[in-house]
């Protein structure tokens, strides 16, 4: 909790094997109070809004392009880290 709570960035990407499904690392950063940015997977929206909640990426570049802008814009990326916990 502690190391998930501390990144400025924590990153989930799930094989490629696992077509669906919210891997525990979603749920255990969230948690923690930390920031994610996921690889995408459709159940994701069942449960959580982009942008609100955590971050999706679906190709390198944009998780690049991702980790750059919440890396130079740190209010946003503490704004949705801490939402839930406000």
């Amino acid at each position: 909790p502690v190391i998930f709570n501390n990144s400025k960035i924590n990153l989930n990407i799930t094989t490629k094997t696992i077509k669906t499904g919210i891997s525990q690392r979603v749920f255990d950063v969230l948690a923690c109070g930390g920031f994610l940015i996921s690889n995408f997977q459709e159940e994701l929206f069942e449960f959580f809004t982009p942008g609100e909640d955590l971050e999706i990426f679906s190709s390198i570049e944009e998780l690049a392009d991702k980790i750059h802008y919440y890396l130079t814009h740190e209010e946003q990326r503490k704004y949705i880290a801490t939402e839930d916990t406000k």
